[in-house]
């Protein structure tokens, strides 16, 4: 019975690491390629040329820091929007797109990776880089479970790649293609993909993909219970992940080994082997990876009788799939749970978390996953079965004229019967429609009055500000000033001067000093007169020379014709921006750059300091209305923001406005 537990759950969480390999066929980069290519960013002076290097460092991270490769492959767009260059504009979506499936946002991965199809389909780069688009789709199609249209994306790279007559990328696309038959059990076809693979592979000595391949076969051969080979094949893996120092490979590999030592109830191997993993993948940060370790490091512990100390693990793995919404790492917890309580003879226990299994896998589970995949195999069987199910249907009508006649009058009262269905149904979804429809356009109008109230609150504010600066100005700084004549009247008469009267006379010089230091905050004069640029460059100059910060300030494109309410904002945003950085980044270095290109105008403000953990509401807690005045500016202005940061790596915000 043990084993039987251990080999159920084994194999979904085999299956779910097939796909996450086949979703992220990535070449390890030596640490010294990025620290090189980091050090020859600034010396770029050509436009193509720093994108290449942005594009550069983007991919090389992506094997030790999917944070830091989303922050400059969306640099790399943004350059590559502002100066059109779309060759990299294309690389740099594939890129990205990739990158964010890794970090599991499918939806934006999928967004992403559209755009890059209509760029890519049709321009003269196609032949240049389809191949590597059709495989990253196809690749987040697997990961989605649209294993149909997974398929027919693979079909086409490898369309791309026999017009170009390259048997290196066929054979890394069969990879894909084991995996999908993998999951719907065809195991001997999904073996002789890989071996194909792994032959091909080991003639040009490709560490990577000799791996990539000797991973797949020991998967399949785990699967279907011949554990000697797939200890053979899965340290073979092993071994060439850890040659090539690709991260992401060597976790797999302990992780699969784990499994084989806990089929042969080696459990101490299998421990340290699921541990060797979850700490390479906590290194990356990749989440989905993480709760799949946890989940086996606990089930490991409770098959080696500490229950609670496994639980733990397990509850741990768990809430990250609930909060990432991974519902096969969830069924993979609840059989862990299940499993658990089993052994440790807890029944009731794992009774109900059997239960719980049981309803969650019949909420997302399809039985014509295999029926789609093989339909596209038998085109042509099933049409010449048609065929000849016509020429059979044809026979008998005249042989059986009477029964054909009666079964006619069936059919039309069936007919009639499922159009006065039809309508019923039709009915009912369109005046259900139509709630929908109802309830949108109260929604829209409720959010419509509600940017409504902000804006207009906000413009108040700031007529509230301009009404304030005026008085201080032309008020409370005119009689400043004049008292401050007065003063230095005085201190001239005077014989003897009195140090009362000088300290009063330095003192009359810092309050109206501090005065028109807040009118200025409170209504910049500069941005009236001067535009944008030179407001924000006085701004930043001032906060250089007093709170020990340098702050790098960079403006692309014409300002001066940018609409009052636009200056405005921008200034605002920046000034808050800086301000969270100065009271809590602990930064020495921040950059401040404009954007404008057509009709869009973009605002990155980044810096070096401590950072934070997006994810962590707490953290955005301490930013305060701030934060909440610069998405409500934003959102008046139907633009975007985009927050990347994590911990002891610095904070990038990227705002999009447009301008039409």
């Amino acid at each position: 019975m043990r084993n039987y537990l251990l080999r159920s759950n084994t194999r979904v969480l085999l299956l779910i690491l097939l796909f996450l390999f086949a979703a992220n066929q990535i070449k390890s980069q030596d640490k010294s390629v990025i620290d090189s290519l980091l050090n020859q960013l600034p010396k770029q002076t050509n436009d193509s040329l720093f994108i290449e290097k942005l594009w550069e460092v983007s991919f090389a991270y992506e094997s030790y820091n999917l944070d830091s490769a989303a922050q400059y492959a969306l640099k790399a767009i943004n350059h590559s929007k502002r100066t059109e260059n779309n060759e990299y504009l294309i690389r740099s979506l594939i890129t990205y797109g990739n990158i964010l499936r890794d970090k599991r946002s499918q939806e934006k991965a999928d967004s992403i990776l559209q755009v890059a199809e209509k760029v890519c389909v049709g321009s003269v780069y196609e032949d240049n880089y389809a191949f590597f688009l059709f495989n990253a789709i196809g690749g987040l199609k697997t990961n989605e479970g649209k294993y149909t249209e997974a398929i027919e994306y693979y079909l086409k790279a490898l369309k791309k790649a026999e017009l170009l007559g390259d048997e290196y990328y066929k054979a890394a696309t069969s990879l894909d293609l084991g995996v999908l038959c993998a999951y719907t059990d065809e195991y001997d076809k999904g073996l002789n993909y890989y071996y194909d693979s792994y032959q091909y592979f080991k003639e040009i000595d490709d560490g990577y993909f000799i791996a990539a391949s000797a991973n797949g076969l020991g998967s399949i051969y785990q699967l279907t219970g011949e554990i000697d080979s797939a200890l053979y094949y899965n340290n073979i893996a092993l071994d060439y992940s850890l040659k090539i120092d690709n991260q992401i490979l060597a976790a797999r590999m302990y992780t699969n080994l784990a499994e084989c030592y806990a089929i042969q109830n080696d459990y101490s191997k299998s421990l340290q082997a699921h541990l060797d993993a979850l700490k390479i993948k906590e290194g990356r940060g990749d989440w989905q990876d993480i709760a799949i370790s946890k989940i086996l490091v606990g089930q490991t512990y409770a098959r080696m009788g500490e229950l609670a100390k496994g639980l733990r693990f397990i509850d741990e793995g768990q809430l990250m799939a609930d909060t990432l919404n991974l519902p096969y790492i969830q069924k993979s917890a609840l059989l862990a749970k299940k499993e658990s309580y089993y052994l440790n003879k807890k029944y009731e226990k794992a009774y109900d978390y059997l239960q719980k299994y049981h309803e969650l896998n019949d909420s997302i589970y399809s039985e014509d996953v295999k029926l789609q995949i093989k339909e596209l195999e038998e085109k042509y069987e099933s049409e010449k079965k048609d065929k000849q199910l016509l020429e059979q249907k044809a026979s008998l009508a005249m042989s059986e004229k009477k029964r054909v006649q009666q079964r006619n009058l069936l059919l039309v009262s069936v007919g009639l019967l499922v159009i006065l269905a039809g309508l019923v149904v039709f009915t009912f979804a369109y005046m259900r429609q139509r709630r929908k429809l109802y309830n949108e356009t109260i929604a829209n109008l409720e959010k419509e009055k509600e940017l409504t109230q902000l804006k207009f609150v906000m413009e108040g504010e700031e007529k509230e500000r301009s009404r304030l600066a005026r008085e201080l100005h032309d008020g409370v700084n005119g009689s400043l000033g004049a008292i401050k004549l007065m003063a230095s009247s005085e201190l001239k008469k005077a014989s003897d001067t009195s140090d009362n009267l000088i300290r009063i006379n330095q003192m009359l010089d810092s309050v109206s000093d501090e005065v028109r230091d807040i009118s200025h905050n409170l209504m910049p004069d500069t941005l009236l007169k001067l535009g944008l640029d030179e407001a924000l460059l006085k701004h930043i100059n001032k906060l250089s020379e007093t709170d020990k910060i340098n702050v790098d300030f960079q403006s692309y494109g014409r300002m001066d014709d940018l609409d009052v309410t636009v200056k405005l904002a921008i200034y605002r945003i920046t000034q808050e921006l800086l301000k969270n950085i100065i009271k809590h980044a602990k930064a020495s270095e921040g950059l401040v750059q404009v954007n404008r290109h057509q009709n869009e105008l973009s605002l990155i403000v980044e810096d070096n300091g401590k950072g934070f953990d997006v994810f962590d509401r707490a953290q955005k807690k301490n930013w305060g209305i701030g934060l909440q005045n610069i998405y409500n500016r934003v959102e008046i202005l139907g633009g975007i923001i985009d927050i990347q940061s994590s911990l002891d790596a610095g904070t990038s915000i990227n705002i999009n406005l447009p301008l039409n």
